[in-house]
């Protein structure tokens, strides 16, 4: 029925809560602005809590009731509910933002999970944005057992006590940390080994052998050789020609 982000901001509620109440985690108060308390838990979040101004409902006993706005490390707000009964399912909650003269000028339906209730996905800020507008906000809910009830709280002081969270969360104990990326420097390229330069004696016996090779290479003159030869009493002139 949820997706997996809901459930995931609900589990992350859930320890919230505890970290809030339990002395095994440390929180740290901000400021009060009326009903609502500013507090932080360290590394971890920023929120806006109070309890309602007055309760309706034809109940015997109760748990922990109240309205709860947290600003995560991340950059996120999210809001919810704590109703102190198992809310029943499939039933959708009313929540109302109300007038100076109590006339409903904003509704809501928040969505039961167990004791909880949260906004619908990407309507947090939109309900934050009309508390600072009114001056009271009203939660009908219904229990699993079928009883109904009225919890009403007075906005008196939500303004202040949200802009003073925001602040905070925008401060650097609440942002990631970055880790510089150390530079690498490139590295030099090794020196090719020098050639060994031959010596003086190396070298004269190389250009004299340069010297011969060319001299052997060079096309020797022809020489003109007179014979005599005796071939039908007559004289031939004989050339002799280089080896080819």
């Amino acid at each position: 029925m949820y997706s997996v982000v809901f459930r995931f901001i609900v589990i992350c509620g859930f320890v919230l809560f505890c970290s809030i109440y339990s002395p095994a985690f440390s929180h740290k108060k901000i400021a009060q602005h009326g009903t609502w308390t500013v507090a932080e838990v360290p590394k971890n979040a920023v929120y806006v809590l109070a309890s309602p101004q007055r309760s309706q409902g034809k109940y015997s006993k109760r748990g922990r009731v109240y309205a709860m706005a947290t600003f995560w490390h991340k950059g996120e707000a999210s809001i919810h509910f704590e109703q102190g009964y198992t809310v029943k399912k499939g039933v959708p909650i009313t929540v109302s933002i109300l007038d100076k003269h109590k006339k409903i000028i904003k509704k809501y339906k928040f969505l039961p999970h167990k004791e909880e209730l949260w906004a619908p996905a990407n309507l947090d800020k939109d309900v934050m944005a009309w508390m600072k507008k009114g001056y009271y906000m009203i939660v009908d809910a219904i229990s699993s057992r079928g009883t109904k009830t009225k919890d009403t709280y007075n906005l008196s002081g939500i303004s202040k006590s949200l802009q003073v969270a925001a602040r905070k969360q925008t401060k650097k104990p609440y942002a990631k940390k970055t880790i510089k990326a150390k530079t690498v420097q490139p590295q030099k390229k090794k020196a090719s080994p020098k050639k060994s330069m031959p010596s003086k004696n190396k070298a004269k016996k190389v250009v004299s052998s340069k010297k011969e090779i060319v001299k052997n290479t060079k096309k020797p003159t022809p020489t003109k050789v007179i014979s005599q030869q005796k071939k039908s009493g007559k004289k031939v002139l004989v050339v002799n020609k280089p080896a080819k």
